[in-house]
């Protein structure tokens, strides 16, 4: 299982090299400077899954110890926790859209005790309300385009759209069993959908889906070689410019994949990969063709580092990032959202173990 629920802001304008584990080749460095905030509203266990916002109107969410689900708000000064409904014995929140501070959607699964259903909540500038699903298994990814033009995406090729009164499934190819992680548009008629296929007795595979405003269609993707792959994530910078990360599985280490939308046909692109064990890119967010973000994972002796790269049009490069406290043993970056051209919000995990860790806040300027 990923886990996410570390929250780390990079506001982006460059200083010094941050000081952090696992040293770095002088070619792959990259100007940056951290800085951990304290976060007295965070102060609970639990993991953050998914973010979204802007610098001042941020909201991140997630799922606590307790079962519940977390629902945290960024004022512009700082996080506290906003209580909302739980419908089930356990909820969990994967995914956040922004559409304005009395417009917030969020999507995950409710455990009823016996089943899963599909969770979609909504802020309305007061409280967050839910909108009842039958059982289904979760959604994992979400992304809005309008008050009513909003898409959901979950297990089971689950998708769904939101036309400003109701939501409703939306018709896909006949396929194989797949699952979807995350959505992400240039217009309302250009959006991408990725995930994973599972092919029978051939592991599972990238995959993606295009919108082009009238019918959901696959889009033939590069083979890797791998054993299984999959896309975790997808961001857009423009028509003909679209990021996709996720991560391949060779036997027993798993390495980081990039993929790259150029109008015209999915690509490979090279990706760092500084670890022994694994290394993943389970986020992304693009700010212009030459200014791309990515988070995840990399492991190396059953230590878990934050990974960070940075695509400046010709390449990708890792980024120095910290441990937030000496004593984790875990620190996994999972979602990475843009809140502005100056400033990014990742969420993760962070802990002395697996099964102790909490959210945190970390500030950073531009990385460049």
């Amino acid at each position: 299982m990923r886990r996410r629920g570390l929250a780390l802001w990079i506001s982006l304008a460059g200083m010094a090299v941050v000081v952090g584990a696992g040293a770095l080749p002088a070619q792959a460095r990259t100007a940056c400077s951290f800085r951990f905030v304290d976060s007295p509203g965070l102060q609970v266990g639990g993991e953050l899954l998914g973010a979204a916002g802007s610098p001042a109107n941020a909201w991140a969410v997630g799922a606590a110890d307790d079962g519940t689900a977390l629902r945290a708000h960024w004022d512009g000064r700082g996080w506290a926790i906003v209580p909302g409904p739980e419908p089930g014995v356990s909820d969990t929140l994967e995914d956040v859209a922004v559409i304005s501070s009395r417009d917030v959607w969020s999507v995950g699964a409710s455990f009823d005790g016996v089943r899963d259903h599909r969770l979609i909540q909504h802020w309305n500038g007061t409280r967050w309300a839910t909108f009842p699903q039958p059982p289904s298994p979760g959604l994992l990814g979400l992304t809005a385009f309008a008050t009513d033009d909003v898409w959901a995406v979950g297990e089971v090729l689950g998708v769904m759209h939101w036309d400003g009164a109701t939501w409703s499934n939306v018709a896909h190819p006949p396929l194989e069993e797949a699952g979807l992680h995350a959505a992400a548009g240039a217009a309302p008629d250009d959006l991408w959908i990725v995930g994973a296929q599972e092919s029978e007795g051939a592991g599972d595979h990238a995959f993606a889906m295009h919108w082009d405003g009238t019918l959901l269609s696959v889009a033939p993707l590069p083979p890797t070689g791998a054993d299984d792959s999959e896309l975790l994530d997808v961001a857009v910078a423009g028509p003909n410019d679209a990021w996709a990360v996720g991560e391949m599985d060779f036997g027993d280490v798993k390495r980081t994949l990039v993929e790259h939308w150029d109008g015209h046909s999915w690509t490979i692109v090279d990706s760092p990969n500084p670890g022994a064990d694994l290394d993943e890119l389970t986020g992304v967010g693009a700010v212009s063709a030459a200014d791309v973000w990515a988070a995840g994972t990399w492991s190396e002796g059953g230590i878990e580092h934050p990974l960070v790269v940075h695509w400046n049009g010709t390449s990708w490069t890792r980024v120095r990032a910290q441990f937030p406290d000496p004593s984790d043993t875990v620190a996994a970056l999972e979602g990475l959202t843009i809140l502005s051209p100056s400033r990014f919000l990742a969420v993760g995990a962070h802990g002395p173990s697996d099964v102790q860790l909490q959210p945190l806040t970390e500030a950073s300027r531009r990385c460049g």
